[in-house]
């Protein structure tokens, strides 16, 4: 029986859904609010021995989720489950011998809609957007390294596969960069000119 629970960690919910007993749903669990824990003091600790330049915030957010959910998923297969699948705030990895899950993917012009829907079965899938943390026309959270200001490219939102979920993180924030291009470097679904363009399969 496919079970879920869910917990708040890095400012995001985080859920763990897996076919197994609720006692080792719960071990599992504690094994992954075990290990966000710890990653969120190691990312503070790094926050504070920064020091930017005035005016100048920083936020390891973004990394910070993909990083964790890759070492989440294998202490809770440790913890004895068949396949397990960590999902961050959209930001998932399936681990183990995991059967077909069907991933919704939001419409970003529609809040709560499904744009999409993608099949996940091994590695893991992530999504960035500039249509969440913005704080005015032109000004999110998606900074053009190149630039320094926040992405003027046309990409709203952009949804990456990769073989670990900090590689997917990174796929999707290159893709918003980069817009619909992208899909020819890595499998891709990006959301740019009310269009989206597709390099892996959706579900059927």
């Amino acid at each position: 029986m496919m079970r879920r629970e869910t917990f708040l960690s890095m400012g995001t919910e985080v859920t763990v859904v897996a076919d197994a007993p609720a006692p080792r749903l719960r071990r599992a669990v504690a094994c992954v609010r075990g290990t966000f824990a710890r990653e969120e003091r190691r990312f503070s600790r790094l926050l504070a021995g920064l020091r930017p330049s005035p005016g100048v915030a920083l936020a390891l957010g973004g990394i910070a989720k993909g990083w964790t959910v890759d070492p989440a998923a294998e202490r809770a297969l440790a913890a004895g489950l068949p396949w397990v699948l960590v999902d961050a705030g959209g930001d998932l990895r399936a681990a183990g011998e995991a059967p077909a899950l069907p991933i919704a993917v939001e419409d970003p012009g529609r809040p709560g809609h499904e744009l999409l829907r993608l099949v996940l079965e091994r590695g893991a899938l992530a999504t960035s957007s500039v249509s969440r943390r913005a704080w005015g026309e032109g000004l999110h959270h998606v900074i053009d390294p190149r630039t320094g200001l926040p992405s003027a490219a046309p990409t709203v939102q952009a949804t990456a596969r990769a073989p670990t979920c900090a590689e997917a993180e990174i796929r999707a924030t290159w893709a918003l960069l980069e817009g619909p291009a992208a899909t020819a470097r890595f499998p891709a679904a990006i959301v740019a000119g009310g269009s989206v363009t597709l390099s892996m399969e959706p579900a059927a």
